[in-house]
């Protein structure tokens, strides 16, 4: 099992993949999930929310089963944590 932890804004999500992997669309998509999964609704906008408010494509990032988008704010990241 490998671990990388999704950083996007002031927060984070820990995914778990049987191997390594560089495929980082995968790793963004099961984080993205898992959110949605665990309730964690507000970490996401709605395209209505980018239209309204102005937020520009390099603030956000959609992924996941249901093509949700993952507020950033411009800080983002996809680290391999080794324990």
């Amino acid at each position: 099992m490998t671990k990388y932890r999704v950083i996007f804004g002031y927060f984070s999500e820990l995914v778990t993949v049987d191997e390594p992997t560089t495929d980082y669309g995968t790793i963004l998509d099961l984080a993205i999930d898992q959110l949605e999964s665990d309730g964690n609704m507000g970490v996401f906008v709605s395209d209505e929310d980018i239209e309204r408010d102005g937020i520009t494509d390099d603030m956000y990032i959609t992924g996941g089963n249901h093509g949700l988008n993952l507020y950033h704010g411009g800080n983002f990241m996809i680290e391999r944590v080794d324990e």
